[in-house]
């Protein structure tokens, strides 16, 4: 990339494909243990290992984002803002499981749909497999979010 052989059409597409692929094969893999976890009562993530796999997302998403930037920004055509896009509904699930406690969600919900003018982008089903993951988030907090969170909706 760097000494200008590769085709930028090939990286960014290449880089665009990657994004998509690792996000969204990620996202698959924690809810599908969650899953297989869920009839063994067994949890995947405490609070430090929340914090490790956000840095370890971050590493990745730096990486792609890093071979665009090897582009210049006339090349690369806006593609890294399209390459983050592509990281939101993990973004979203990391978020979750870095959570002090359930009903912190509440409020996450409220400023991310206050501030981008839209909501989330994992549905409330997605949102309490990935919370019950979290050694510290008891079925019971996790149910009374989801239901305060249909209730909010149901009455918007």
């Amino acid at each position: 990339i760097q000494d200008g052989t590769c085709d930028t059409r090939v990286v960014v597409l290449f880089v665009q494909g990657m994004s998509t692929t690792l996000s969204n094969m990620i996202l698959y893999q924690i809810l599908l243990i969650q899953d297989q976890q869920h009839d063994h009562h067994q949890h995947v993530f405490n609070d430090w290992g929340a914090m490790l796999f956000s840095k370890q997302m971050r590493l990745l998403q730096d990486f792609m984002g890093g071979l665009l930037l090897l582009l210049s920004s006339s090349e690369s055509g806006g593609a890294t803002t399209t390459v983050l896009d592509q990281w939101a509904n993990l973004n979203q699930a990391v978020t979750v499981l870095q959570l002090e406690k359930p009903s912190d969600w509440i409020s996450y919900y409220q400023h991310s749909s206050t501030s981008t003018g839209g909501s989330t982008t994992l549905d409330m089903q997605d949102i309490a497999a990935i919370m019950s993951l979290r050694v510290e988030f008891g079925k019971e907090a996790i149910a009374s979010v989801c239901r305060r969170h249909q209730d909010k909706n149901t009455t918007s």
